[in-house]
């Protein structure tokens, strides 16, 4: 297995608590990396490569709002990342539907959410709804 950060997170911190019957709630996993680091000009299956052994998680989420929201959010906040200065909304909102629909067909539970226009808290109870869901079926 290759090794690098995902997969040390993984066996330091994931596994042991989903050994201990924890549920792990987790930002920028395999979902991340196949829109960040195609925007840095990798192709997916070579991405898909470098993570193909790790866990498949029970449920991810994937968040999306209109090129239009989004530049409005981003131009609010008070400082911005290399990708925000660099690239594209038009493309990395692209790559995160095709992120959803190539981990879909790799397995993965995608539940895609527009948060641009859904009020933020029937998001919520979705993920919620959907996470207690999940865990019963674990019991």
């Amino acid at each position: 297995m290759t090794r690098n950060f995902r997969y040390f997170h993984l066996e330091k911190k994931v596994l042991p608590a989903l050994r201990e019957g924890k549920i792990v709630l987790s930002d920028r996993y395999i979902e991340s990396s196949l829109v960040l680091q195609r925007l840095d000009g990798l192709d997916i299956e070579f991405i898909w490569s470098l993570n193909s052994q790790i866990c498949i998680p029970d449920l991810s989420v994937i968040l999306t709002a209109s090129v239009e929201i989004l530049e409005q959010r981003l131009s609010q906040r008070s400082s911005s990342g290399r990708f925000e200065r660099t690239k594209s909304r038009a493309d990395e909102l692209k790559y995160y539907l095709e992120a959803a629909e190539f981990l879909s067909k790799h397995g993965f539970n995608i539940l895609l959410f527009d948060n641009g226009t859904t009020p933020l808290e029937q998001n919520v109870k979705k993920a919620v709804q959907k996470i207690l869901t999940l865990s019963s079926r674990r019991e």
